[in-house]
């Protein structure tokens, strides 16, 4: 009878060793499933962040053109293509006064008004 006993006994054991790997092996189940949707839960979280990432990016650029050091930037470059441009205008002028300048040490002829006679200039018609 001893025999029998310990056979039920090893039987009974075996059982509930079976039970013990199935009921462990459906809580690993559950468990894959809840970091599963925690895994896929943090991804939205992640790409949220990223977009929110780079709105605050497009603000802090905003914001950076906007700096007092941004404007000096802009004033200086303004001041700088003023003179430039002063610079280039007082230059045409030079030149232009140079032209004049050349024009007028060249001798000129001129016709007497009323006639085709040809004065030099410096002298008064008669």
């Amino acid at each position: 009878m001893s025999s029998v006993v310990s056979k039920y006994l090893i039987i009974i054991v075996l059982l509930v060793v079976v039970v013990f790997q199935l009921y462990l092996y459906q809580e690993s189940l559950k468990r894959e499933q809840f970091l599963q949707h925690q895994i896929n839960h943090l991804q939205q979280q992640v790409v949220g962040m990223e977009k929110e990432l780079v709105a605050i990016k497009g603000v802090v650029l905003e914001l950076n053109e906007g700096s007092l050091d941004a404007m000096v930037d802009d004033a200086n470059e303004a001041i700088i293509s003023g003179w430039e441009a002063l610079m280039d205008a007082v230059n045409k002028e030079l030149q232009n006064a140079r032209d004049s300048l050349r024009a007028d040490d060249q001798p000129k002829t001129q016709t007497s008004p009323g006639t085709d006679v040809p004065i030099s200039s410096g002298q008064i018609p008669t």
